[in-house]
């Protein structure tokens, strides 16, 4: 039944030779970042379904919103590595990745529509192979069993069936680790992989990495070398201990539910620099500051002129303009002035319902106080496709001062631009705290 020759090594590299031959039917591939393990999880697929005419596969993700920019790209890259472009189509609503030679598709669902995972059938063929990205995000482990018996039946001998997770440890307290790293089975192939298998990184990754060593030993062990975290150093600890409470994957029903509508819109710009990014986070408030819902998110490390830079900022403004009818706030950091000014002439060109001024910023330890303040008293949400805003809460440390760690290891950049939302709204945002807290304990 192998229908293609492919030498994987010479695309993937060395390092994950058991993770192909793997057919075990729990594939659990735990690593640092850089490691390589989804771009061989997804090449895997495509490999798999090309190979074994009458299969298909399933993609999850913990929220189906966050497939497009994630899976859904990383597996289009994974069809153009392999050469076979012209043998794949891809459709964007719904998501589906077919291949033209037997109809055989790659079907894309969320575990945050539980329903759609256990309704999930194909007209030809089995459904064989599951890809579950980000595994870490799914926290209760009956989310996961739903998904696993959701692919059961008896399939061709020539036919397996796999669940292939792939994943960041950030906590020895998951699930993930009792059930598929604490003991061994014959249905588990599980692994650790690192950065140090990615023969591919340049010289500047390999710096970043060694700098993570020398000034945050516990996150390199995790984020590294893909050892189980602890939480040492957390700054955010409540986010970290159970993020699932602050995504939202529909603001309107969100709002609808708890009674409130978003009273303004900031926008906080980090503008980026060297091996920094170029951010954008789109907040609202809510009536009497009593919510923060960050709505959408712009993030992108690729270089470029301030022209190419304000048309990809108009068009991140439109969008939310256009979205939620209202008019927003943009507050770029102020250490670029002529990009602040060159960014605010572009929004008067475009005649968008916009107005752009400096954010005023406030001491970094004071602003890390309110976000906690605001985690802790369950007063801030996080759309479920503000994945780079959701990493750079779950990574940020404190350094050996007492300041948050700023080295080009983690995303600063993202939690600056959220910082610089909100800096406005700070003091009324604190006022709102002390009464609501006030309110509780009157009653």
């Amino acid at each position: 039944m192998d229908t293609i020759q492919i030498h994987l090594p010479d695309i993937i590299g060395e390092g994950y030779g058991t993770f192909f031959r793997s057919k075990a039917r729990y594939l659990v591939c735990k690593g640092g970042r850089g490691s390589k393990k989804s771009c061989s999880a997804s090449l895997k697929i495509i490999r798999n379904i090309m190979k074994y005419p009458g299969s298909h596969a399933l993609i999850v993700r913990r929220y189906n919103v966050t497939h497009r920019e994630s899976t859904f790209a990383q597996l289009r890259w994974a069809i153009n590595r392999l050469g076979v472009s012209r043998a794949w189509k891809a459709n964007l609503s719904p998501l589906k990745l077919t291949y033209l030679p037997t109809g055989q598709t790659i079907l894309f669902r969320g575990l945050d529509d539980p329903q759609s995972i256990a309704s999930i059938t194909v007209e030809k063929g089995h459904l064989c192979f599951v890809w579950l990205e980000e595994a870490y995000q799914v926290m209760k482990e009956s989310d996961f069993d739903k998904l696993d018996l959701s692919i059961r039946g008896k399939v061709p001998d020539y036919l397996f069936k796999q669940l292939i997770l792939t994943f960041n440890p950030w906590n020895r307290k998951h699930w993930l680790k009792s059930r598929f790293f604490d003991k061994s089975h014959p249905l588990v192939h599980a692994m650790t992989t690192t950065y140090l298998q990615n023969e591919f990184l340049g010289d500047d990754d390999i710096a970043l990495f060694d700098l993570m060593k020398a000034e945050a030993p516990g996150r390199y062990s995790v984020e590294g070398l893909g050892e189980w975290g602890t939480l040492e150093g957390a700054i955010y600890i409540n986010y970290c201990d159970d993020p699932e409470q602050y995504i939202i994957t529909d603001v309107n029903s969100y709002l609808k539910e708890s009674n409130s509508r978003i009273a303004q819109i900031f926008v906080g710009i980090d503008w980026g620099h060297g091996k920094s990014a170029n951010t954008a986070v789109a907040v609202g408030i809510t009536e009497g500051c009593n919510e923060v819902i960050i709505l959408d998110e712009f993030y992108t490390t690729e270089e470029m002129g301030p022209e190419t830079l304000y048309k990809k900022h108009i068009k991140f403004l439109r969008n939310i303009i256009e979205t939620y009818g209202l008019p927003v706030r943009v507050l770029p950091d102020n250490a670029e002035k002529m990009l602040v000014i060159g960014l605010s002439n572009q929004v008067k060109v475009e005649r968008l319902r916009a107005d752009v001024k400096s954010c005023v910023k406030f001491k970094i330890n004071e602003r890390i106080d309110l976000t906690n303040t605001l985690f802790e008293q369950g007063r801030i949400k996080i759309h479920a496709k503000c994945t780079n805003v959701q990493d750079s809460f779950q990574t940020a440390v404190w350094d050996d001062n007492s300041q948050r760690l700023d080295n080009g290891t983690s995303n600063i950049d993202s939690l600056d631009a959220f910082e610089y939302a909100i800096c406005t709204q700070m003091k009324n945002l604190e006022q709102a705290g002390r009464r609501r807290v006030n309110e509780r304990g009157s009653s």
